[in-house]
């Protein structure tokens, strides 16, 4: 089954935007997709007519019936119905009639790649070298699907290795804000640090009430900052990361967010530690005399 892709630049990682002009009388031989018969029926039997994956159409805020323009890819179609797929990168494709698509790029006959169907028993790898080895007018590269999807996935997954990366980067920098922020405010508070050791506080309640003010700090922050992201990603400022049509969504759960806080906190009690430590061993009779 020939394949006309459309889709917004792979550079741009939140918004992507992939449309596939597919043969609709073939589609189901290919893809396994949940659709309701009377949208599939209204689908098929329109030219300009299309189904738009779940997430797609969450992501976008269409609905079922509405008329969608693209301006920036020079396509409009109407979304008959939506799918759901077992394939979670399929959920952010759109389907359209491949005629129609190559008539939007003034393409007529011209697709991008080719889904061939092997019979039961097939030598996939001798069937590609088969595929490649045709006297056609263009060059071919055929691989399994699969290596197409695992192509993209890698491509996603450094995007996540560069996340990490960026993540340890703002717990360093909030290790050495934090750290700062208390030593000074430990080193302004000597004196009275010094009147609560004679009123009787010991420097383990000294250093546990330093720890956990810098803990509380930290917390504070990541709580502020879980909510900021929830609300963008409620909002849709934030959507998840896309390659090529390939789409992995931001939807922290209760583990992520505690995971997040495990790990602020953390960060919160080692930048306390050398503050806490000289809070601790602060002379009352040295503090006192110090001036206000």
């Amino acid at each position: 089954m020939p394949v006309r892709l459309k889709m917004t630049s792979c550079s741009s990682t939140t918004d992507v935007v992939v449309i596939h002009g597919v043969d609709k009388e073939r589609l189901p031989r290919f893809r396994r997709l949940d659709v309701d018969p009377a949208q599939w029926r209204a689908f098929a039997g329109d030219q300009s007519g299309a189904l738009v994956g779940e997430r797609q159409l969450r992501r976008s805020g269409w609905k079922v019936g509405e008329q969608v323009e693209l301006p920036a890819l020079g396509v409009s179609f109407t979304i008959h119905g939506t799918f759901a797929t077992a394939n979670p990168g399929e959920d952010f494709v759109i389907y359209v009639g491949r005629d129609y698509l190559q008539q939007a790029d003034e393409a007529q006959g011209e697709s991008h790649h080719a889904l061939v169907r092997p019979l039961p028993g097939a030598d996939v790898d001798a069937l590609s070298r088969a595929i490649d080895a045709l006297p056609l007018t263009v060059e071919t590269q055929t691989r399994p699907e699969h290596a197409a999807h695992a192509a993209a996935v890698a491509q996603l997954a450094d995007l996540v290795q560069i996340g990490k990366v960026v993540v340890a980067t703002l717990l360093a920098v909030m290790l050495i804000g934090v750290g700062n922020a208390m030593a000074i405010s430990t080193r302004e508070r000597s004196r009275e640090f010094g009147i609560m050791r004679t009123l009787g506080f010991r420097p383990r309640h000294l250093l546990g009430l330093v720890l956990g003010e810098g803990i509380a700090i930290a917390i504070a922050g990541a709580l502020l900052g879980c909510l900021l992201v929830e609300l963008s990603i409620h909002l849709g400022w934030l959507q998840g990361i896309s390659t090529c049509g390939f789409q992995m969504t931001l939807e922290p759960g209760v583990h992520e967010w505690l995971a997040s806080g495990l790990a602020i906190g953390g960060a919160g009690l080692l930048a306390t530690l050398i503050p806490a430590w000289g809070a601790m061993r602060v002379q009352p009779v040295r503090a006192l005399g110090m001036a206000d």
